[in-house]
């Protein structure tokens, strides 16, 4: 999956999070975090391929 999937993916999850109770909205935002950790992966990996050629 692409980049621009997990910025976006991350946005809706922190706007279900505002609206969510307390436990909830903790899990929304560690759910958030994760697609951004995703996010630099994926940029990573892109990276390590275009250095392989």
């Amino acid at each position: 999956m692409g980049e621009r999937f997990y910025v976006d993916r991350a946005r809706v999850v922190r706007a279900l999070a505002e609206e969510a109770d307390p436990l909830v909205k903790k899990r929304l935002l560690r759910l958030a975090n994760n697609d951004d950790g995703m996010r630099k992966q994926t940029t990573r990996d892109h990276v390590k391929k275009s250095q392989q050629f």
